[in-house]
């Protein structure tokens, strides 16, 4: 490694440099590097300062937030609140992205700035979410966020108050950036940074272990005795949830064959499938003990977990007679998820339901999810605090106009599970709430549109002599890299 140069390797690339565009992964991790929200969530997903230094709710639909001061972006232009407004108008309003971070904010009627350091927010009703959604608000310098109101912004216009400054991005290969000297928080130990796109497994290891990179992400689970013996792992639990999205709402379903009509809108049905999968087989045996496996979409210790119970399998006569199941996924999405899924399909063909796995490069695959061109999917839900975001917006009936159901691509509609969502996000205090998360925790096992399958362990390997503190929402953030001692 060159002296105060890192280099990361990443089994996934982002698709835009826009922080207000896509809703994934790489993408959260690359804005988060360059600009800054005014919220920010430690490794637990607690919630810090940012470029807020505090906040108070003094009303149930009004928080004022005080902004920092002396803080300055990139490009030299000094921070204040007229740039968090541009930046929230922007996101509220582009639409240009197949996931755009829109819906996080409908629950906002307005915005103004008291005076250049204190901005007030007023909400449509109480919302629970609302400093975490403004997790996800990257703010802009005012110029750009207003000049790039209605398209995607070019390379040149990359800046933020982050603690790095975007340099250059060769798509397919790499990106680098460069550490903000003037940064608010404290420069960084790292004078540049580059990630390089190492999407297959073997690659990746093979980097680290010649030293072409000194930390890579998502250390591939076949490799990781080696790793442990010859670089260092990091591990830690994660909240993220792998599950299967069924289509319970169309009468004839496109990956369906052999049935008069859609076995999967019948509950007894879905439960019968998910009891037939062997979650401790995936987690020991497919992914190498780096998952646990779920039966609810709360993990134990989280709000709205319940000790729930498989439920018992319906007799082989209630079967549809010459059905025909093909599942579908992802491919390098999220560890081992192709052995996943012809691990499913075995399990179902071998207790009387006929299954064929198929599995497609993130491309192809997601943007025909959004399209309802499957039957049954692979899907995950990154890590968080709560359950809250995922009920939102993969099982609250699609409403998308209002910010509700943005992914839910079963069609599944419960009137019960709607109300009870509502409720739990006009309800400020979080016993309340976590109450009516758990109901709503239970209407969803129970009628499992959605089948729970495990949560995921987070594994970075790095070069001996380095720390890195793992975070539950996945991401892999050069700030949480330092030279050990």
């Amino acid at each position: 490694m060159a002296a105060n140069h890192l280099k990361i390797g990443l089994s996934s690339e982002m698709n835009t440099l826009d922080p207000h565009m896509y809703v994934l992964g790489a993408n959260l991790a690359f804005a988060r590097h360059v600009f800054d929200p005014l919220i920010l969530q430690d490794e637990k997903q607690n919630i810090i300062p940012g470029l807020a230094t505090s906040w108070k709710n003094p009303t149930p639909t009004t928080w004022v937030l005080s902004l920092r001061q002396n803080v300055v972006f990139h490009n030299g232009q000094p921070f204040t609140a007229e740039d968090a407004l541009a930046s929230l108008k922007r996101a509220q309003t582009l639409q240009k992205g197949l996931s755009a971070f829109a819906c996080y904010f409908k629950h906002i009627k307005t915005a103004v700035a008291l005076d250049p350091f204190t901005l007030q927010i007023t909400t449509h009703q109480p919302y629970a979410l609302t400093l975490s959604d403004l997790c996800l608000l990257s703010i802009l310098p005012k110029d750009i966020a207003t000049k790039y109101a209605d398209h995607p912004l070019t390379p040149q216009d990359i800046i933020g108050t982050g603690p790095y400054r975007f340099s250059h991005w060769k798509r397919g290969e790499h990106y680098e950036l460069i550490k903000n000297q003037a940064y608010w928080g404290g420069v960084e130990p790292w004078d540049k940074v580059a990630f390089y796109i190492l999407a297959r497994d073997r690659t990746r290891s093979a980097a680290l272990l010649s030293h072409h990179v000194d930390l890579i992400d998502s250390a591939p689970l076949t490799d990781l005795k080696t790793l442990e013996k010859r670089a260092t792992l990091h591990t830690d639990m994660s909240t993220r949830i792998v599950y299967l999205s069924l289509d319970v709402s169309r009468e004839s379903s496109p990956f369906v064959k052999g049935a008069p009509q859609n076995p999967l809108r019948d509950p007894n049905f879905r439960h019968h499938l998910s009891t037939l999968i062997d979650r401790n087989h995936l987690c020991h045996v497919i992914l190498h003990d780096a998952a646990v496996p779920a039966y609810q979409f709360a993990p134990p210790g989280m709000p709205a977990y319940f000790d729930a119970k498989q439920t018992e399998l319906i007799n082989d006569h209630h079967l549809p007679k010459g059905l025909h199941l093909t599942i579908h996924g992802p491919q390098g999405r999220y560890p081992s998820d192709h052995k996943v899924l012809e691990s499913i399909a075995m399990m179902w063909t071998q207790k009387g339901v006929s299954t064929k796995s198929e599995s497609l490069v993130s491309t192809l695959f997601f943007p025909q999810v959004s399209k309802r061109m499957f039957s049954i999917t692979l899907n995950s839900w990154p890590g968080n605090r709560e359950v809250t975001p995922l009920f939102k917006a993969a099982l609250h009936t699609h409403e998308v106009a209002c910010g509700y159901g943005v992914l839910n691509h079963t069609g599944y509609s419960n009137l019960q599970l709607d109300k009870l969502l509502k409720e739990s996000l006009r309800t400020i205090n979080e016993g309340e709430r976590y109450k009516k998360l758990e109901q709503i925790n239970r209407l969803a096992v129970e009628d499992m549109p959605l089948i729970p399958l495990y949560f995921l362990k987070n594994v970075w390997a790095s070069r001996k002599g380095l720390l890195y503190k793992p975070r539950l929402d996945d991401l892999t953030l050069a700030m949480s890299v330092r030279e050990a001692g």
